[in-house]
């Protein structure tokens, strides 16, 4: 009886390759790269907000901590 097949190893995200672009683009430094990152997700939260009904959710929106 054959062993069953292993599912092949699913990559991670972010890979360090990822984390190395966004240090190259802000030119190593850390702190505005954390910045954008932070912008980024809030605008990502933004949108989502933005485009989920109310309705469908019955008024129950999560809201992220520390955002108006």
């Amino acid at each position: 009886m054959s062993t069953p097949a292993t599912p092949p190893a699913v990559p991670t995200y972010p890979t360090e390759a990822d984390v190395d672009a966004i240090m190259a683009e802000f030119g190593g430094d850390t702190r505005a790269a954390i910045k954008a990152l932070l912008e980024d997700l809030a605008t990502l939260a933004d949108d989502r907000e933005a485009s989920v009904s109310a309705g469908f959710v019955r008024g129950r929106q999560i809201r992220i901590v520390g955002r108006p």
